[in-house]
């Protein structure tokens, strides 16, 4: 039944509907305003992949890597432009990578804090990542043909993610950057072979060889790597 306003309740009833009004009618709720929102919308590690898949509704995460990871960056996407993001106590724009976040050996904790637009609101994100100990294998690396002698591992640098091995005794024809390294018309010419770490995996990107692959040449020999070429 709706409500009925008599002559003598006129003044208390349209008294009791001006609070209605300004209470914004007889039911329902208000919406949130959008300097109170304090979500992420996305939130993408430097390497490795968030276990579950990211979900603003969800806010802990785990992300496993290899022990040669020291390092780890978050790059957060906020839901409302104003809300600001804290990466580890590292203060941290939407859409852009965070300072880089020390790991330890076995499990480290960080902290994403997202603080809304009216400074009150906040919202915490935890990501637990995995960094494998000492005593877990990081890789397991072979040449694409391994062949006896070659001595594939004679030389190796690491910078980053990428992993370079020189095989000084490597005897395939190819030439260059690529080719076929799984004939041995070029005895003990050398190779080098290139690795990029995703995570926990290795993947061969590249298989060098001298422009002038000639015998005996042991190509490869010495490597070195300064940042990721």
């Amino acid at each position: 039944m709706g409500l009925q306003c008599t002559a003598p309740k006129l003044l208390v009833c349209g008294l009791w509907l001006g609070l209605l009004t300004a209470c914004g009618g007889t039911g329902g709720s208000t919406p949130p305003s959008e300097s109170s929102i304090a979500t992420l919308a996305g939130l993408v590690p430097s390497f490795g992949s968030l276990t579950p898949a990211f979900d603003p509704s969800v806010t802990t995460y785990t992300i496993e890597t290899g022990r040669l990871a020291p390092t780890l960056r978050f790059t957060p996407t906020v839901r409302e432009p104003s809300a600001t993001v804290v990466v580890q106590g590292l203060p941290t724009a939407s859409t852009v990578a965070s300072p880089p976040v020390p790991l330890a050996l076995g499990p480290t904790p960080v902290t994403l804090e997202v603080t809304a637009g009216d400074g009150v609101t906040q919202e915490r994100y935890i990501v637990v990542v995995l960094r494998a100990s000492l005593a877990d294998p990081e890789a397991y690396v072979k040449a694409p043909a391994p062949v006896r002698s070659q001595q594939f591992g004679s030389a190796v640098a690491l910078s980053g993610d990428t992993l370079v091995v020189g095989a000084r005794n490597e005897s395939s024809s190819a030439m260059g950057i690529g080719g076929d390294p799984h004939d041995s018309a070029r005895p003990i010419s050398g190779a080098v072979f290139v690795f990029v770490r995703t995570a926990r995996t290795s993947t061969q990107q590249a298989h060098l060889k001298a422009s002038t692959p000639d015998p005996l040449h042991h190509f490869g020999a010495s490597v070195a790597l300064s940042g990721d070429n």
